[in-house]
């Protein structure tokens, strides 16, 4: 029997929790293709993200880089603190000689110290999300990319680059995972009549968050009839807001909160607009400067295809002028549409598929897919995955030539007699 299958991920040099959300949604969903074909393997993640309990979170180790912020909070110089994270990384390279090392975004990490390190691994793949041109033309960037075997390309409209794969949103969850609107407002204590916003400038860590937690807290002294889901984000070091219409989110499960509002007033990254699109909610958008990510090129298309509005600021006058474009039933219906099309499946499981191809054999891998594909939705109305995914493998373990069907069957007769363990579905999922 072959070892376990080594994984690295690396999500590093995010301001806000992007690199670190797609990277904990691919890792999981190669955990359940791995789990599907009885493939043994051991993961972590290297972050610099003070949010790494996200990654734990989601049952994956995470090995802690420091970040720019936390190094500037105690005043590191930056010579002596590039050396240490670069060292940190090597270390952790070195010590998990990873078959697989999967990279989101900086192709030569966030210090230049991943060229040197990987060339002796033998299965690289890149989230190659979209980054600013200026980046994206570097010979340093360039070189770095030209070293990855699978360049996974999360569409965002444009066509693939000729290196890449070009594949569709990443997100951490599936729509179909999370609780129902109604309920999650009943949980919250929302009043019914209220108008609920999901008010947001990412992980927490963005030099703007006083500005935001401001607007929000002016928006709900002057419009009584809306409460404000605060997604200060698990970065946000700041004072609590207090005000019986605005609840405060600091933790891990923004999306589950996200699908009880009926409009989203944030900034432009990555993995909230797209998360918005998947749950058809119209957006108000106040693009931030980024070192890499052009917000503003992202929030332009929302706006061009119909799925959001533009605000200067999170000022209330600014974002009750943007929600202008969705004050009729029609206009905000039409957004709703607009913003599901541009987001219509969530794309983890085939980024998986495509990062684990020069590690398992293509059949199996396939067999893998439709086994989770087929499976999961089931088990996860009746809140028995993965529990269900594990006892797949072992039927496919034990009968190689069953087909698909076959397997799926005998587990939903064994669940019709035993209920599913919820808590460790919330944990795992």
């Amino acid at each position: 029997m072959p070892g376990p299958l080594s994984i690295v991920g690396y999500a590093v040099n995010g301001l806000g929790l992007g690199h670190l959300t797609r990277m904990t949604a691919v890792l999981v969903r190669m955990r359940w293709l791995l789990d599907a074909c009885n493939r043994r393997h051991a993961m972590v993640v290297l972050t610099s993200s003070e949010a790494d309990a996200l990654a734990w979170h989601h049952g994956l180790a995470a090995i802690k880089v420091p970040s720019k912020s936390a190094a500037a909070a105690g005043r590191l110089p930056y010579a002596q603190y590039r050396a240490v994270a670069r060292q940190v990384v090597w270390t952790a390279l070195m010590a998990n000689r990873p078959d697989l090392l999967l990279v989101d975004t900086f192709p030569d990490g966030a210090f230049g110290e991943l060229p040197p390190a990987i060339d002796t691994i033998p299965h690289r793949v890149l989230i190659a999300r979209r980054v600013l041109d200026h980046v994206a033309s570097s010979a340093s960037y360039k070189a770095a990319r030209s070293m990855f075997h699978t360049v996974l390309e999360p569409s965002e409209g444009e066509p693939p680059s000729a290196d890449a794969i070009g594949i569709g949103p990443i997100h951490l969850h599936d729509t179909s995972s999370l609780l129902p609107a109604a309920v999650v407002r009943a949980e919250l204590g929302i009043p019914e009549h209220h108008r609920v916003l999901y008010w947001s400038v990412g992980g927490g860590g963005d030099t703007s968050i006083d500005e935001a937690m401001h607007g929000a807290r002016q928006m709900v002294e002057c419009q009584r009839d809306i409460t404000i889901i605060l997604a200060a984000g698990p970065l946000y070091r700041g004072r609590s807001i207090g005000h019986p219409n605005i609840r405060l989110e600091r933790g891990v499960g923004a999306m589950q909160l996200l699908a009880a509002a009926h409009l989203a007033v944030t900034a432009a990254g990555y993995n909230t607009v797209h998360e918005c699109c998947a749950l058809g909610i119209p957006m108000v958008l106040v693009p931030r400067a980024r070192g890499a990510d052009d917000q503003l090129a992202r929030a332009h298309r929302m706006v061009q295809h119909g799925a959001g509005s533009l605000a200067a600021s999170f000022a209330p006058q600014d974002v009750l002028h943007a929600m202008e474009a969705f004050a009729n039933h029609d206009a905000y219906t039409a957004a709703s549409h607009a913003a599901k099309t541009l987001s219509e499946r969530n794309c983890a499981l085939d980024a998986a598929a495509h990062a684990l191809q020069r590690c398992v054999d293509a059949a199996t891998l396939d067999r893998a897919m439709q086994l989770v594909e087929t499976l999961r939705p089931s088990m996860v109305a009746r809140g028995q995955w993965p529990q269900a995914l594990r006892r797949a493998a072992a039927v496919w373990s034990c009968s190689p030539t069953l087909v698909v069907d076959d397997i799926v069957e005998q587990i939903r007769e064994q669940n019709g007699e035993h209920s599913g363990n919820h808590e460790e579905f919330n944990h795992e999922v």
